[in-house]
């Protein structure tokens, strides 16, 4: 069964600091004196527990559980979903591939940034949100004022788009008036 998981590497890393390599076969070689069959995964996985059992490494303070694993690759299923509503702004050079990245790791969608553009304190205070880390984002006034003005465009040009809709619709509707009340369409 699989209690759960941990990365060796680093934990042996931490507990022998003056290791000149920590492949497996050196590790092994200068902490017990023997050699093993490399590449050999049975050989392996034992020569990895023989060396653990003998370095003082602490593996349940440092392992997760098999949950936590599931949930982190979940999380990261999701934020790459996120990421990817990000993918026009990127392409348009409004936003840094890796802005967008931040971005999308503190829960933000391209939703969002479209709601905030709208709402007092816009993408600057979404931006520049207090977190645990620092801002949510970043506080770049060049990136947050480039942000800015790609939402700007879009609404003036969905603005351009509803405002020509709505001079078509008035058209139509003068021209069905007027047929209504013109006496050569009788």
């Amino acid at each position: 069964w699989v209690h759960g998981f941990c990365d060796t590497l680093q934990l042996l890393k931490k507990a022998l600091p003056d290791e000149a390599s920590y492949k497996l076969g050196d590790l092994h070689r200068s902490q017990l004196g023997a050699t093993f069959e490399a590449h050999n995964a049975a050989s392996d996985v034992a020569a990895l527990d023989d060396l653990i059992r003998h370095v003082p490494v602490d593996i349940e303070g440092s392992a997760i559980t098999l949950e936590s694993a599931i949930s982190v690759l979940d999380d990261k299923g999701k934020c790459a979903e996120r990421r990817s509503t990000f993918d026009k702004i990127v392409q348009d050079k409004a936003l840094s591939s890796r802005t967008a990245a931040k971005a999308a790791a503190r829960d933000l969608s391209c939703r969002h940034l479209k709601k905030a553009h709208g709402r007092p304190g816009g993408i600057a205070g979404l931006f520049q949100e207090p977190a645990a880390h620092g801002c949510r984002v970043t506080k770049n006034k060049c990136i947050i004022a480039a942000v800015s003005q790609y939402f700007a465009e879009q609404s003036a040009s969905c603005l351009h788009v509803l405002c020509a809709s709505r001079s078509v619709l008035m058209l139509n509707c003068l021209l069905v008036t007027s047929c209504l009340v013109c006496p050569q369409f009788e």
